[in-house]
């Protein structure tokens, strides 16, 4: 028995030595079959990150084999909206100006506008810039103030090596402050005009960023107070042009337009009201249009349809949202309102109606007195004022040969002055003016 026991003893340890060694070898052939399947799925989610990156970005295989230079070329929106629509001229038009480089967009999200960069061959970069909105509210912008120095180095190692950059907002902050740092040259095209406190901040950003100034207007420049080259904006031509004089005598109602972003200053619920204030008889012979939405599925539009509700109007009004192409309401329309609350930084929607000879009626500040010719291309009525609104609708809704007649004059100025051509031939004239050694600016 005493001989007995150690044997045992003996025997359950080693036997406990073997199941210790195999538990482990067990835990190392499961780490390794864990690492393995980790290796293949990471290698798989690269491959699908690889293939959706070229499907979505469209990489420019040869351009990068030539070794091309780049334009880098940032924009805060996402939309089909007006600056969206001009930031794809702008591409357009630095593609054609340096067919030796190659045209890289920088967006914060996909979107309508990454699908209509890659129908038209651009490169697209999906990038979590730094864009300035209220909807951020203090926290938000508190919080990204955190990150600022890692963005502002993120973006300069992005543009250092571009032959130029060109940056389609004051607000987008990170790219603004990495500008200061580069050495190549870079444009700050402002769109903006704010709250004089809201300004004052931009007007610092624009001054620290060193970038060469463009603005759409003179109103956006004198508003910002800065230096810099104003390029007023232009507007692909309708492919098909509806004339008023082809409709004269035309039994169906006057047909009114709305077009743009529903918000508080676009001035939608002005025009409701105006509407509302119209005679019985002006009122029941029109029929009014409105064509957008809010931004990001804001509580706006809930409001503006609760406002048609409560006026109970006489007329028949329809609310459609975001259209991607507008021509087809253009030519449905016989008078464009731009009834904007504060002054518009441009006004496109002005040269898109002219464009398809259609008179406006425009609110007479900001960049809209840059356009419309009051009673030659439509009509000016005070800011803000419903009765002044009221009476500029009934004038027009009740003669027919001057609507005919300012849509005419309208489509004359839109050829003359702002063409989709017109607008590169401008932008590009100032590029190559600001980038030539003689204007080179010191940084």
């Amino acid at each position: 028995m005493n001989l007995f026991f150690p044997l045992r003893e003996i025997a359950t340890r080693k036997i406990a030595v073997l199941q210790s060694s195999f538990q482990e070898r067990l835990i190392s052939i499961r780490l390794l079959i864990s690492k393995f399947l980790h290796l293949k799925k990471r290698r798989e989610i690269t491959k699908k990150s690889l293939l959706a990156l070229k499907s979505s970005t469209k990489i420019n295989e040869s351009a990068i084999k030539e070794n091309k230079p780049e334009i880098i070329c940032v924009h805060q929106g996402y939309e089909l909206y007006g600056s969206d629509r001009t930031f794809i001229s702008t591409l357009i038009a630095f593609r054609e100006k340096y067919e030796d480089a190659q045209i890289v967009a920088i967006i914060p999200r996909e979107g309508r506008l990454s699908a209509a960069l890659l129908d038209l061959d651009f490169n697209v970069e999906i990038e979590n810039i730094w864009v300035i909105r209220k909807s951020h509210g203090l926290l938000g912008n508190t919080y990204a103030l955190l990150r600022l120095p890692f963005r502002v180095a993120r973006a300069w190692l992005r543009i250092r090596k571009a032959r130029f950059h060109y940056i389609n907002t004051s607000v987008i902050l990170d790219y603004s402050l990495a500008s200061r740092f580069a050495s190549n040259p870079g444009f700050l095209h402002i769109h903006e005009i704010a709250s004089h406190n809201v300004t004052a901040v931009l007007r610092s950003i624009a001054r620290i960023s060193g970038a060469f100034m463009l603005f759409n207007s003179q109103a956006t420049k004198l508003g910002m107070r800065l230096d810099g080259d104003v390029v007023l904006n232009g507007v692909p031509g309708p492919s098909k042009i509806s004339s008023l004089a082809a409709r004269k005598g035309s039994s169906h109602p006057v047909r009114i337009l709305m077009i743009g972003r529903v918000n508080r200053w676009k001035g939608q619920d002005l025009l409701l009201e105006a509407i509302a204030n119209l005679p019985i008889d002006i009122a029941s012979a029109i029929e009014v249009l409105f064509v957008g939405d809010a931004f990001e599925g804001g509580p706006e539009m809930t409001k503006l349809k609760e406002l048609v509700n409560q006026l109970n109007l006489r007329c028949s009004i329809k609310i459609e949202g975001f259209v991607d192409s507008p021509s087809e309401i253009y030519r449905w329309s016989d008078i464009v309102i731009i009834p904007s609350k504060t002054p518009e930084p441009f006004g496109l929607v002005a040269t898109e109606a002219m464009s398809h000879a259609r008179p406006t009626i425009s609110a007479q500040h900001g960049g809209l007195l840059e356009i419309t010719v009051h009673e030659e291309t439509g009509l000016f009525f005070t800011p803000n004022d419903v009765c002044a609104l009221s009476l500029a609708i009934q004038r027009l809704v009740v003669n027919e040969s001057e609507r005919i007649q300012f849509g005419e004059n309208g489509r004359i100025r839109y050829l003359t002055s702002f063409t989709e051509e017109t607008y590169k031939n401008r932008l590009t004239e100032v590029i190559e003016k600001r980038t030539s050694k003689s204007f080179r600016i010191v940084r």
